[in-house]
């Protein structure tokens, strides 16, 4: 029996979502029924419903070879939108506008055709490379700066509590390229404090 492997598989997966019959098991399928093989024997052996067996059987009558391909064309999300709408889209985008904004003028310009979800409009500009990155576009980096004494940071701490209890403040300067600490000032001033 060459169905045992496949129909041990759908047993063990027969509470899963249906699964497609296999493409030389549905050329099986029709030589056994071409051989005089019954619907309810073939169904048994493969652990397929009559159902299936019948549909198989009657896509191969109309359509031949061609029926026993899968059919992968027909999978997937497909606009029923004409070029005529992509080329009204195309034509009212400058880059700036999102897809809300266009479809709401183009309901507006042409409330008579059918207007494609903004969802949609936002795939097709996926698939073409035309959409715009999420979010703020990123700001330019300032250069760091590579010469000393070109610029300085000037930082200051308040009130911060030493282990005598004293609490201090103190001024720091630095140099930006350097990172070289140019003068710091702790207050209240105290001898010997001065860095």
């Amino acid at each position: 029996m060459e169905y045992t492997i496949f129909a041990i598989f759908l047993k063990l997966k027969a509470k899963a979502m249906a699964k497609a019959i296999p493409y030389d098991f549905r050329i099986k399928i029709i030589k056994d029924l071409q051989a005089g093989k019954s619907c309810g024997q073939i169904a048994q052996e493969c652990c397929c419903t009559k159902k299936a067996i019948r549909a198989l059987w009657r896509a191969y009558q109309s359509k031949g070879e061609e029926a026993l391909r899968a059919g992968y064309h027909r999978c997937g999300k497909h606009s029923s939108s004409t070029s005529e709408v992509g080329d009204l889209i195309s034509s009212l985008r400058n880059g700036e506008q999102g897809a809300p904004f266009i479809v709401s003028v183009l309901m507006e310009k042409y409330p008579d055709k059918p207007i494609p979800h903004e969802r949609t409009v936002q795939r097709w500009w996926k698939s073409q490379g035309a959409n715009r990155p999420k979010g703020r576009p990123p700001r330019p980096k300032e250069p760091f700066v590579r010469e000393a004494h070109h610029t300085w940071q000037i930082d200051g701490k308040e009130q911060i509590p030493l282990k005598s209890g004293q609490q201090v403040t103190w001024i720091n300067i630095a140099d930006e390229a350097s990172s070289s600490d140019l003068y710091a000032e702790v207050f209240p001033p105290a001898e010997g404090c001065r860095a």
